[in-house]
Order: structure tokens, then C-alpha cells, then sequence
């Protein structure tokens, strides 16, 4: 939250990690393994913590008929193997997973806090931020990066490592962005975003 001193008749920067206390704590590996009617998913990359325990989770492919498997993390076992809270209808191998803590309401509440000035930018660090609802951007409002593209770089993918100010999207359900002020002098803008799906695969030699 900002300091209640700062005049809103004034342009003002709000950076997501000092302001609001963001977490970039997201994670994606391709190697998720699970069992129908099993809530044990193991990975051998090893990098599930204790820390993970309640966290977000996305397994591709492992829902009902083969759709993803959104849940959350219950029980840490080992760095390799978690048990989720709801259990898998599909049996999946070398599946794509994410999870994270969900910052949905930490930004949420950082746009609604920059709609009350002249004009405002919230600003996303470098990281991987984890996101499983839906933003609301308001008139006058810039949300934006910390650093400029492009964002892929040979070999390395913003899912698996720290080159960009990346959302890490897991809502399939509705758009994740809202933006009510189309069509107004006072559109919001997005500037300088990376976003991860759950079902997008970055090979370890993207070819583009």
C-alpha cells in the first residue's frame, strides 16, 4: 500500500514487489507424471519445498477427458513428489506443470490503488508471477514491465527462468485481463508483459 501522503492530483510509479508486497515464486517444468485416481505427482527436476504446501497447481492433460487438472499442492513428500488435493482422471506423463502463489489480489489491488491518480504505472519486476484469476485495469493506468523485449532468448524459455516480467496465466475459463474503458480517452495500456499459458510448450532450442 502507498503512502497516504502521496498527493493524487500527481503522476506516480508503484512497483508490485515494494508497494504490495508481490511474491514471484512460479514454477513450470515438463516432466509431471501422475496416475488416474491418484493424487500423488511426482517430478524428477526436483523442485518442489515444503514452502509449496497450499500452493496453486496446473497439471496439463490430467483432468477429466484429458483436460487440465486445476488444484492445489496438500502434502510436500520430497523435492521429486507432492500429493495434491484433488486426484488426477487421466494418467499423464511428461506433462507440463505450474504452480505458484496466486498474486491475483496483490495486483488487483495495486490497479485499483493507482485508478485514484492523475495517471499511474504498476510496474512487474523481472520474475515469473503467478496468476490463476482475472484483472480488472482502470482509465489512466499503465501496467507494465520492468525491462523491454524480446523475451525469448535461444535455449531459454521465461517459463523455467528469470529473463522477463512474465505472468504466468492458469485461468481457462475467461479472458484474464478486463479492460471496461475500450473505446475511452482513458484506456489503460500494457507495456513490456511476457505471458505463459499452461498448455504452451517452449522446447530448450526454441526455433523462433
Amino acid at each position: 500500500m502507498l503512502a497516504k501522503s502521496v498527493s493524487k492530483d500527481r503522476k506516480i510509479l508503484i512497483s508490485l514487489e515494494h508497494d504490495f508486497g508481490l511474491e514471484q515464486d512460479g514454477q513450470r517444468v515438463l516432466d509431471g507424471a501422475i496416475t488416474a485416481a491418484s493424487a500423488s505427482l511426482s517430478s524428477a527436476s526436483g523442485l518442489f519445498t515444503s514452502a509449496d504446501e497450499g500452493k496453486y497447481i496446473v497439471v496439463t492433460g490430467a483432468g477429466a477427458a484429458g483436460a487440465n487438472l486445476h488444484t492445489t499442492i496438500a502434502i510436500y513428500v520430497s523435492a521429486t513428489n507432492v500429493l495434491l488435493t484433488a486426484s488426477a482422471s487421466t494418467t499423464v506423463t511428461s506433462a507440463n506443470i505450474s504452480w505458484g502463489t496466486d498474486q491475483t489480489s496483490k495486483i488487483q489491488a495495486a490497479i485499483d490503488e493507482s485508478s485514484g491518480y492523475l495517471g499511474a504505472t504498476v510496474i512487474l519486476s523481472t520474475g515469473r508471477t503467478y496468476l490463476s484469476g482475472v484483472l480488472t485495469l482502470k482509465g489512466n493506468t499503465t501496467f507494465r514491465g520492468d525491462t523491454s523485449g524480446p523475451f525469448m532468448k535461444w535455449g531459454t524459455s521465461p517459463a523455467s527462468a528469470n529473463i522477463a516480467p512474465t505472468l504466468m496465466i492458469v485461468n481457462e475459463t475467461s479472458p484474464f485481463i478486463s479492460v471496461p474503458y475500450v473505446g475511452s480517452p482513458y484506456q489503460p495500456t500494457l507495456e513490456d508483459l511476457c505471458f505463459i499459458y499452461p498448455n504452451q510448450y517452449h522446447p530448450s532450442t526454441p526455433s523462433y
